[in-house]
């Protein structure tokens, strides 16, 4: 695992690959493996909030972070952490520049996928996930990009059926 963490101050060929290694290796580990979430994730999120990182590498490395907060995580505060990420990198503009269509639908994708490990109410209530992010959601549906639309769309289904069932 030290490579896959090296990897990540490499070349963006190796840090893209780095970051698919990562992701797969939390597949392979399966639940309940806190110690390799936490310690993969600041190299991740370091990645992911590097703008200046070719966008390709920044997704791959969302993906293999929520991937593995999904499959190895049990920590719902690290969980909410990388949900505020998601939301920060699907908005238009992140720290201070245009974030790219691939990313911003990544990001979607990344949060219906954590959103499936919080509670209902967390994402359905008045002051929930699901609606704060309603907005973004909207955005992203008249945006050209159709990766992004059709991230956005399944968010709107996922938090629809959580209000469905929560309410």
């Amino acid at each position: 695992m030290a490579s896959c963490l090296t990897g990540l101050k490499a070349s963006a060929v190796e840090q893209y690959a780095a970051c698919r290694c990562m992701e797969a290796m939390a597949v392979l580990l399966g639940s309940n493996h806190d110690s390799y979430f936490e310690m993969i994730e600041p190299g991740l999120v370091q990645a992911i909030r590097a703008t200046g990182k070719e966008p390709q590498v920044r997704v791959a490395a969302l993906r293999a972070v929520s991937m593995c907060a999904f499959v190895c995580g049990t920590d719902e505060k690290a969980t909410n952490s990388l949900l505020d990420i998601c939301e920060a990198s699907c908005g238009k503009k992140w720290r201070g520049e245009e974030v790219p269509a691939v990313l911003r639908a990544n990001a979607l994708d990344s949060w219906g996928l954590l959103a499936t490990t919080i509670g209902d109410l967390e994402i359905a209530s008045a002051e929930g996930r699901g609606v704060t992010i309603l907005t973004i959601l909207q955005e992203c549906l008249e945006e050209s990009h159709p990766d992004l639309r059709s991230s956005a769309g399944e968010c709107f289904a996922l938090i629809h059926e959580v209000s469905e069932r929560a309410l």
